[in-house]
């Protein structure tokens, strides 16, 4: 299973769309992280971890993401967290646990914490900018390749059929 997703990452006053790639396939089970360095360690524990707090049974196969930008260096080290939440969510697709045929077409950003909690950038004002896994995982598995939706305040709205189904950003209905 192949998939890929877009991360939102500031980069001063505009953002970095970076694109995160991954795989799973039946090789040596575990989770493998390239392009972050020592933060990618962390992040595969704290992604281990989280299975094990939640009960999750996810199937055991090799997870490889891999972040793929040049300009990853220039993102400030406090702002670099924002690339757990897209991480987590191809992890997740890998694994079975958001049932979408593709996150290609999906941009997100935000961090989550030991305990589940994940936290985003706010782009607007009026969104909400905290959700628990629980929530959110449920509300991503709405999002259909082709449907042209938009999560916005927990409604999945529908996109007139000429907007590019770029505009589904799950960073709209997490950040704003």
């Amino acid at each position: 299973m192949v998939d890929q997703i877009l991360c939102a990452l500031p980069l001063g006053r505009e953002q970095l769309l970076t694109p995160i790639f991954g795989y799973a396939n039946r090789g040596v089970p575990g989770i493998e992280i390239i392009g972050l360095g020592q933060q990618g360690r962390s992040l595969k524990e704290k992604m281990i971890y989280l299975n094990k707090l939640n009960g999750w049974d996810i199937p055991l196969r090799k997870y490889l993401l891999c972040l793929e930008s040049e300009e990853w260096e220039l993102v400030k080290k406090g702002d670099r967290r924002n690339i757990e939440l897209p991480l987590w969510l191809l992890y997740l697709k890998l694994a079975g646990k958001i049932k979408m045929r593709t996150m290609k077409d999906v941009i997100a950003a935000g961090k989550i914490s030991s305990r589940g909690e994940i936290e985003c950038i706010n782009f607007h004002p009026a969104a909400r900018a905290e959700w628990s896994l629980q929530e959110l995982i449920p509300i991503v598995g709405q999002l259909e390749q082709g449907q042209r939706s938009i999560l916005l305040d927990e409604l999945l709205l529908p996109l007139r059929q000429e907007a590019e189904p770029k505009l589904r950003l799950i960073e709209n209905c997490l950040n704003g």
